[in-house]
């Protein structure tokens, strides 16, 4: 016994010690970096003169006032010391929110992908913008909106090899190594203790597998794992094909520019899959609260939203705020579904109204006869086509048409995984062929070619729905890689939620325009995955693990303080009965 329990505070003893290193760790690498863009207690700035302007209009009694007259304000700053940050105060705080971009290159040559992006908070009077890494000397600037400026002045890069230990030692943030202290304590002790849990629950579940002689547990549907995971990937590699054809419209390479047109024409499809995926695994009935369902969905759906969000409300402004502004802008954007520099947070934000429905649903299509559901299908299919057509001709429908849109695709997802379905599976795959010929057809000979390709689209969904059918017929053949699947599946939304901070804060910033055309595709793609996953496996088992271990202990213990005041109530009540 005393062996036992002393293998258990070497265990815990070990743990203790690697959080605090990884700590201790990760605060030295953030210290080292900002000490290195010019951020330290000494520094030094010096004043950034504005070489050249566009769309901005400076007035005002002492010169101050800048307005913008155009759609892409922004001023060229020079300068042959390199710079590390911009500092900006204004001389009255800014009366909105304002997105914030820098273009840097060398000698006035910028590239659209090789560009950073922060936004200021109502109220801001200084922020801060760093300067990627980068033998750079010209910088263009822009802040999208009216603004008194004050000052504009820059700090001096320090080379990585000028920094001291003591100087490291001396600005490490105490406040913030005591969180990473606790953070990765905390979550280390939390895996130890429900790898424990895990191990005696499968040898429970062994025992009752032998035992029992009832009900078998409901198997795992493997191709709705596959479709998550080919969702996921799809929406990355939207948002990385996305700017290439961008930058070839812009060069006039018209032959490459269609290919990575008609590439994304196929991918955007991603949206509608993780709606029908949804659908798919929601609206089937069965016996289950509203409680529970709603307890769930929090867990798994709006916790990662509110912890993945914060990184992007917080990390990417550039307002020096205080902690009250900061919860106090925090809370009104999530409320409204508006996170700056996260703008796919869209879709988890309409999905998250989805879910509101689907009790109501779930006993609708319960009662639902097969000739039902199929009218339903078809009645979907054609408010998409009606809603479609009047898109692209700029049509306003006088009636509604909220079937035709993200809840018909939603429910289309139900009726795609039922058993009558599989009669028109060839008709989805070649389908889906033909779509996508007849859409790129049409987009070349019409001049907005962008038409064709919004989400909810019937374009899109009949792309999906193929998509879909031929992952289906795959199940066999993916029981060979099911481990894997069901891994990358579990991480494959926070991968969603995650993915868009690291290509535009670490990937685009540092110039993989380079690469040839499908080399930068396939290094952005496969480094993006990556790097997403990590972060995923990070965030998911420290952070997003210890608030939701500390939503259920206080749920817990309101509970138990709860239950003898209920239980007194219903004693009461059934002495009077």
């Amino acid at each position: 016994m005393a062996k036992i329990q002393i293998k258990e505070w070497i265990k815990w003893g070990v743990v203790i010690i690697l959080g605090v290193i990884a700590a201790f760790l990760l605060e030295a690498v953030i210290t080292i970096y900002q000490i290195s863009r010019g951020y330290g207690e000494k520094t030094e700035y010096f004043p950034l003169a504005v070489m050249e302007s566009n769309d901005y209009v400076v007035g005002g009694e002492d010169g101050k006032l800048w307005v913008t007259t155009g759609a892409d304000p922004w001023v060229i700053l020079y300068s042959d010391r390199e710079i590390g940050h911009i500092r900006i105060r204004f001389q009255e705080p800014l009366t909105k929110d304002m997105s914030i971009s820098c273009f840097y290159g060398r000698d006035n040559a910028f590239h659209t992908l090789q560009h950073k992006e922060r936004y200021l908070l109502e109220g801001t009077k200084e922020a801060v913008f760093t300067i990627p890494y980068g033998k750079w000397n010209s910088y263009r600037l822009g802040i999208a909106g009216d603004f008194f400026l004050d000052k504009l002045e820059g700090a001096e890069v320090i080379p990585l090899s000028a920094i001291q230990a003591r100087q490291v030692q001396q600005q490490i943030n105490q406040r913030r190594l005591l969180v990473f202290l606790f953070i990765f304590c905390a979550s280390g002790c939390l895996m130890a203790k429900q790898r424990e849990r895990r191990k005696e629950k499968e040898k429970q579940e062994k025992g009752k597998q032998e035992g029992t002689k009832g009900k078998a547990a409901r198997p795992r549907v493997l191709y709705l794992d596959a479709v998550r995971v080919l969702a996921a990937l799809l929406v990355i590699l939207v948002h990385i094909v996305g700017p290439m054809e961008l930058i070839f419209s812009l060069r006039g390479n018209k032959v490459i520019y269609w290919v990575f047109w008609c590439i994304r024409f196929v991918i955007i499809s991603c949206n509608p899959l993780f709606f029908m995926l949804s659908g798919a695994l929601l609206l089937p009935w069965r016996e289950e609260a509203w409680s529970e369902f709603v307890k769930k969905r929090l867990i798994k759906v709006v916790l990662p939203l509110l912890v993945y969000g914060g990184i992007y409300l917080v990390v990417l402004c550039a307002s020096q705020a205080s902690l009250r502004e900061w919860l106090s802008a925090y809370t009104m954007r999530m409320l409204e579904g508006r996170v700056q520099m996260g703008t796919h947070l869209w879709m988890v934000f309409e999905l998250i109204g989805m879910y509101l429905l689907v009790i109501p649903f779930r006993a609708f299509l319960n009662h639902c006869s097969e000739q039902t559901e199929k009218m339903l299908a078809v009645f979907i299919l054609a408010l998409t086509g009606i809603r479609s057509i009047a898109y692209v001709y700029g049509i306003e429908l006088a009636v509604s048409t909220f079937l035709g849109d993200w809840t018909g695709v939603f429910l289309f997802g139900y009726l795609m995984n039922q058993k009558w379905m599989r009669r028109y599976d060839r008709f989805w795959a070649v389908g889906g062929l033909a779509t996508i010929i007849v859409g790129a057809f049409l987009a070349i000979h019409q001049a907005n070619s962008e038409r064709y390709i919004f989400g909810s689209s019937i374009f899109v969904l009949v792309i999906a729905c193929g998509i879909f059918s031929v992952i289906l017929h795959m199940e066999d053949r993916l029981q060979r890689i099911k481990g894997i699947l069901v891994f990358f599946s579990q991480y494959s939304y926070s991968i969603l939620l995650i993915h868009w901070f690291v290509l535009h804060n670490i990937l685009f910033i540092q110039g993989l325009s380079r690469f040839k055309p499908m080399l930068y595709v396939f290094s952005a793609l496969s480094s993006c995955v990556l790097l997403s996953f990590l972060f995923s496996v990070f965030i998911d088992n420290t952070i997003v693990a210890l608030i939701e271990h500390g939503i259920r202990q206080i749920a817990y213990w309101i509970g138990k303080c709860l239950k003898p005041g209920i239980m007194y109530l219903v004693a009461r009540h059934s002495k009077k009965g």
